[in-house]
């Protein structure tokens, strides 16, 4: 019996002493203590795409009580970043720019991340190039689904990269992959009258217009919503 009691009081110390080591190494916060940051180097950087496989994955997904277990070669896509130097007469191809010249939509998460780390979810994801890994827009819900299970997103593209479809592919993919998620119960788009692409881009979707508000920064913008099952069934991959 003493010897449980010692486990027990193991147990809890080192979970004491691991949230007062949490509570003095916060993510959000930079410590009296911390290092200064390293400054930018004089090389460039390179990136390397490097595709692997991994044969005879288990597949849990697919397994079936009473017969062997399935295997698939599982696909791993990793990116190498490594400082390089431009060959005699190469450009630099591009910079990641986006959030560097301005905070974007972090102005707006950030702080409800700090306030429930939980929602953070549902908020920002890049969009970016294939190609050449170039981050071309942004986007991210405004929070958490509401009482009633209304969930609204906002995008935006940077302009060299807009009227090519990035748009179109990046909401279907946020909405696809929001609404595996039960407590979603209706999509929300809100856009300005006179913002004529994105009205165009959610027309494309076929939404229904369901109203108006006034927003305290982008004036007068429409209210466009669809119910979850309709959606569903108008567009698979659910």
């Amino acid at each position: 019996m003493a010897r449980k009691f010692i486990y027990l009081w193991i147990t809890i110390f080192m979970t004491i002493s691991e949230l007062a080591l949490a509570a003095e190494n916060r993510i959000d916060t930079i410590r009296s203590d911390a290092p200064a940051l390293a400054p930018y180097g004089k090389l460039a950087i390179g990136v390397k795409t490097v595709k692997l496989s991994n044969p005879g994955q288990l597949d849990i997904a697919k397994y079936k009580a009473g017969q062997p277990m399935p295997t698939y070669d599982r696909p791993l896509t990793t990116e190498v970043w490594y400082p390089a130097l431009l060959a005699a007469g190469q450009a630099a191809e591009g910079q990641y720019r986006v959030l560097v010249d301005s905070a974007g939509p972090l102005h707006w998460r950030v702080p409800q991340v700090k306030k429930d780390p939980s929602v953070n979810k549902w908020f920002i994801r890049w969009i970016v190039l294939r190609e050449n890994r170039y981050i071309i827009g942004s986007m991210s819900f405004h929070g958490p689904p509401d009482e009633s299970g209304m969930l609204e997103i906002g995008l935006g593209i940077e302009s060299p990269y807009q009227n090519q479809g990035f748009a179109k592919e990046a909401l279907l993919g946020m909405w696809q992959w929001a609404l595996v998620s039960p407590e979603v119960k209706r999509l929300r788009y809100t856009v300005s009258p006179a913002n004529l692409p994105s009205v165009a881009l959610i027309r494309h979707f076929q939404f229904p217009l369901v109203g108006s508000q006034i927003d305290e920064v982008d004036g007068v913008e429409e209210i466009y919503e669809m119910e979850r099952e309709h959606f569903i069934a108008r567009w698979s991959g659910i």
